[in-house]
């Protein structure tokens, strides 16, 4: 297991790699089914490296743009915005679906054992967004590799499905959306762009909600014209989409916090940065941050004022005060699929959390290379030594990011 100096069975493995790679909220993000698809697919892809006498198989990238087609698919005959609204996690969702198909594709099974694994893993995928803010996010990832491998293991060992489970009659299409189509799924399989190159993937660069990510660098480029101590007021107006996951009561734990848009902006605006090591339950009671918390504002934009903006996701963040009034608009987060991440950004993103985990950054490197070796299909006996080497250096004593109780903060 990745992180740990112990083996484990497949799914087991898969379990922990896929709850842990979603654990602090830092992982990729993709709007094909506006969730978490590698930290599900990349556990159980990962399982491959035992099958194979050189290393992982070579059809990793292909397993990896199969499972992300699958996910676009469903996700349109799912009706995503239905889908995601009434409450559903889609990477627990979605991404046990996208996850069966991706290993199916790497263990190379026939079509009816495809279709049978995909009809037990619908009835198996799960997810809710009510336990956002909590450990049990992470697990929805968990859940969802360890399912994928149930699936495929039971299909190919002659457990059978409904042919019809995704698009029949009470099946997960029509159950998990408002408006089930197969007709949208169907054409969503004919787009002529990959769906890993469109509508592509997201890096955070921020350790906190992606729908956060617009208003986090909005925060950070008006900390650069305005000192924190001349701020009166500070007004931010999100898309009503982004609006979905967010916390708008005050945070209580950590993870709460990285839901939260008025402690994301102040943390922005009082610290000057965004890191894991500003997640934690330390700046819960800094005063400062709460103090600017206490004054910021958070809205929906009206139709109107999002024609105004000119596109449908973004973030416009307001600060007033003795200095003046200062308003930044984000649509297109650095490091979102619109507006790629850079070298160095990725670079820096690499070292703070070797940072946060006490290991040396001499490691940034090696880890950089495994990844882009991993994503070509080459062998993946480096990611082995990298996870001893990481391992030999991992200190014991990370920041605590258990949650508080209701009392502290009353």
């Amino acid at each position: 297991m990745l992180g740990a100096a112990v083996s484990a069975p497949a799914r087991e493995a898969a379990f922990r790699n896929a709850a842990l790679a979603h654990a602090l909220d830092f992982d990729d993000m993709t709007e094909a089914i506006r969730g978490h698809l590698s930290s599900v697919m990349l556990p159980v892809l990962f399982t491959g490296i035992d099958d194979a006498a050189t290393g992982l198989p070579r059809q990793l990238a292909s397993a990896y743009s199969a499972g992300f087609e699958a996910a676009r698919a469903i996700a349109a005959g799912v009706g995503l915005a239905g889908h995601y609204s009434r409450g559903w996690h889609s990477t627990g969702t979605l991404g046990t679906l996208a996850a069966t198909a991706a290993l199916a594709k790497l263990r190379g099974v026939d079509p009816p054992v495809l279709v049978n694994a995909l009809g037990i893993a619908a009835s198996s995928a799960s997810g809710l967004r009510a336990n956002f803010g909590s450990d049990t996010k992470a697990l929805h990832a968990g859940f969802a590799a360890a399912r994928a491998i149930d699936a495929v293991d039971l299909a190919q060992s002659g457990m059978t499905a409904n042919p019809a489970a995704l698009d029949g009659p009470s099946g997960f299409l029509e159950l998990f959306g408002e408006h089930g189509s197969a007709e949208a799924a169907s054409a969503a399989l004919q787009e002529p762009v990959p769906a890993v190159v469109s509508p592509g993937i997201n890096i955070k660069l921020f350790p906190c909600c992606y729908e956060l990510q617009r208003t986090a660098h909005a925060a950070m480029r008006l900390r650069d014209e305005i000192r924190p101590d001349s701020i009166d007021r500070i007004d931010l107006l999100l898309n009503r989409r982004a609006l979905e996951p967010l916390r708008l009561s005050p945070p209580t734990s950590s993870q709460q916090a990285q839901f939260s848009p008025s402690f994301v902006v102040a943390l922005a605006l009082v610290r000057g940065r965004l890191d894991l090591e500003d997640f934690t339950e330390g700046a819960l009671d800094d005063r400062r941050v709460l103090d600017i918390m206490e004054r910021t504002s958070v809205h929906a934009a009206s139709a109107a004022e999002a024609d105004g903006v000119g596109a449908e996701r973004f973030a416009r963040l307001t600060v007033g005060g003795a200095a003046g009034t200062r308003t930044i608009t984000v649509v297109d987060a650095p490091g979102s699929a619109q507006n790629p991440v850079s070298d160095a950004q990725l670079d820096a993103k690499i070292r703070s959390c070797l940072d946060f985990a006490g290991a040396p950054r001499s490691l940034a490197g090696p880890l950089r290379r495994t990844a882009e070796f991993l994503a070509a299909g080459g062998d993946a006996s480096p990611l082995r030594r990298l996870n001893d080497e990481f391992l030999r250096h991992a200190r014991q004593d990370r920041p605590a990011t258990t949650p508080r109780r209701e009392e502290e903060h009353a």
